[in-house]
């Protein structure tokens, strides 16, 4: 439990960090961030259900 804790820890701050810099890459372009903000919030949602299975999961 505290492994996977650790791991997540480090896993979704370098996960944030490299989403922005990659928007801030493409921020030249207004129609690539649209898509890089959808495809973002499409990952982050697919994060969440995923952190909240594993929660259900570990509360078994």
């Amino acid at each position: 439990m505290a492994i996977y804790w650790i791991y997540l820890a480090i896993l979704v701050p370098s996960a944030l960090i490299g989403a922005v810099q990659v928007m801030r890459y493409y921020a030249a372009d207004s129609i690539v961030l649209q898509d890089i903000r959808f495809a973002t919030k499409v990952v982050f949602l697919k994060i969440l259900v995923m952190l909240i299975k594993m929660i259900i999961w570990f509360k078994r």
